[in-house]
């Protein structure tokens, strides 16, 4: 096969027409022409020829043209031009584009793109980087395979001798300079490969020489919390508007964590799924929206009821206390009449002041074990302008 191809040109081009027709991108084309010639092939002519049979021509007997250094090329293109240019290509184009030279790898690495959502999944057998519900790259440990989905339908796939290393290598590449307006993290693997996957973010932003630009931070943790905290330290606080992070370790430190950084006072939403003390919870009154979990008393409640009120910032909350305060309890407190005990649920107004706002609240109980007398209390407060 490999001497047809480079003996036998209609064999050569006939093959270049069949990833047309198949829709196969040029340069995924381009390499899989490569491995069956077993040599390298000039790109610039297999490009040619493929542009060719993208642009109707059916007949096996493309002539390349002779190639002269007058010829106006892109590796001639003004950089400022170029990267204008690059800057609007998705994150598989730049990333595909990177690789035809060592100019468009230049041009691609300092240019500044965008990407409207960004997934990095850690688990125990594998690791998958998502590009706007659209691409999905996977590197499975397992069967040392990487292959590339576009819409959940495979484009490539080929092996890989160490697929961790490769997706560390690639990770660098796709999030450098990247501006993303939401990163998700899901986190399920041992200590050593998320302390790996933390290092390499960590040495991306110390190559870029700025912080990383994310308006939503989302993190499902199934480790220990203090390996993501640095990350967030990596944040650029005039960009990242909300952060969200659950999991199932409970960690009494991933909020204080949160307040200590530099970007607390520029949130407008937060959520956690984590265990959150009181005191720290009172501290969310400043932001727009946030949603924790904790345990609070009778007291407690009329207490960030009353600070809620006063905040110039807040908008909604919603909280979930497990086997502290009753439902029962939380209606005397606000003064509010129940018919009997068994109410689960009721909603209050209270009037804000004579500037007509007014706090919403709505309540609602839910038991967990008649048994052990196991109970959780959903408390939502919104204000009303």
């Amino acid at each position: 096969m490999s001497h047809n191809f480079r003996e036998n040109n209609a064999v050569y081009q006939g093959f270049i027409l069949s990833q047309v027709i198949l829709e196969i991108p040029c340069f995924e084309a381009y390499k899989s022409a490569c491995k069956i010639r077993r040599e390298n092939i000039n790109y610039r002519d297999f490009e040619f020829i493929y542009m060719q049979f993208a642009g109707g021509h059916t007949e096996l007997d493309v002539v390349v043209p002779e190639w002269t250094e007058n010829d106006q090329t892109l590796l001639k293109m003004p950089p400022l031009v170029m990267e204008a240019i690059f800057s609007n290509f998705d994150v598989k184009t730049r990333f595909v584009l990177r690789k035809v030279s060592k100019t468009f790898e230049q041009v691609v690495d300092n240019t500044t793109h965008f990407c409207k959502e960004l997934e990095i999944h850690l688990c125990t057998d594998y690791f998958e980087l998502g590009f706007d519900d659209t691409y999905l790259i996977k590197y499975n440990f397992n069967s040392h395979e990487v292959s590339l989905e576009q819409d959940e339908v495979a484009i490539t796939e080929h092996s890989c001798q160490n697929p961790f290393e490769a997706a560390m290598t690639d990770l660098k590449i796709i999030i450098k300079n990247l501006t993303i307006d939401q990163l998700g993290f899901l986190i399920m693997a041992g200590d050593e490969e998320t302390e790996q996957l933390m290092r390499t973010l960590q040495q991306v932003h110390q190559d870029n020489g700025r912080d990383f630009r994310v308006t939503v931070l989302q993190a499902i943790i199934e480790v220990d919390m203090h390996q993501f905290l640095p990350l967030l330290e990596t944040m650029d606080p005039s960009f990242l508007k909300e952060v969200a992070v659950s999991g199932d370790v409970l960690s009494e430190t991933i909020f204080p964590g949160i307040y200590e950084t530099n970007q607390w006072s520029n949130l407008k939403k937060l959520e956690i799924g984590l265990f959150v003390e009181f005191d720290q919870v009172e501290r969310m009154a400043e932001l727009n929206y946030f949603e924790v979990v904790t345990s609070i008393t009778v007291e407690q409640a009329q207490q960030l009821i009353q600070t809620l009120s006063t905040s110039n910032t807040f908008a909604k909350c919603k909280l979930t206390s497990y086997n502290s305060i009753t439902i029962a309890e939380l209606a005397r407190a606000l003064d509010v009449t129940l018919e009997n005990d068994g109410i689960e649920e009721f909603s209050h107004r209270i009037k804000l002041g004579n500037n007509g706002g007014a706090l919403l609240i709505n309540a609602k109980t839910e038991v967990l074990s008649y048994d052990r007398n196991q109970f959780q209390l959903f408390l939502c407060v919104e204000r009303e302008a």
